[in-house]
């Protein structure tokens, strides 16, 4: 996310590999939160990782 006025930014790298007759996706994120109390909402309220589990639970919903 590159938008300067948001309290965070970050960026998504996704990779497919070959798995059988199918593939696996791996994401790596690498966020920023600038602002203190985005940062403590994300760690104690939302869970660092909530970003990446909506978009996988997305996609296998997608994918089934």
């Amino acid at each position: 996310m590159a938008d300067p006025d948001l309290p965070w930014g970050g960026t998504w790298t996704l990779v497919l590999t070959p798995a059988g007759q199918g593939c696996s996706l791996t994401v790596t994120e690498r966020g920023e939160v600038y602002q203190p109390f985005y940062r403590a909402v994300s760690h104690y309220g939302l869970g660092e990782s909530a970003g990446v589990r909506r978009y996988l639970a997305a996609l296998a919903h997608r994918m089934a």
